[in-house]
């Protein structure tokens, strides 16, 4: 999972970080332009059968099942799209992902 830098606008941006008060002071910790985790898609849906999450933006919203958060982001710029990593940022995700631990979401609040 890629963090990247561009900038979303201000009132989506308010209405995430009010989604995610339970985390202390959350925008000093937000990381941009870094490898933070993984995760696994379940299905892909267009976003009129996603319900009216605030988190989901654009013609398609992904079901995200399992989460695997790595305990050190890793700098590495992105792209548009899906891209190759360079081997030594590979390296370094696999071995931090290797020790992580795996986190099932709660799929009960998933409409089907």
């Amino acid at each position: 999972m890629h963090t990247g830098k561009g900038s979303i606008e201000q009132g989506n941006r308010q209405k995430l970080i009010s989604e995610i008060t339970s985390l202390p002071d959350v925008e000093s910790g937000l990381v941009f332009g870094s490898l933070v985790g993984a995760f696994h898609v379940l299905e892909q849906r267009v976003n009129t059968q996603c319900g009216s999450s605030i988190w989901v933006d654009g013609p398609v919203c992904y079901v995200i099942d399992a989460t695997i958060a790595i305990d050190e982001p890793i700098a590495c710029p992105g792209r548009l799209g899906a891209w190759k990593l360079d081997p030594s940022i590979r390296r370094k995700l696999v071995s931090q992902l290797s020790k992580a631990k795996l986190r099932w979401n709660d799929m009960s609040k998933v409409h089907t």
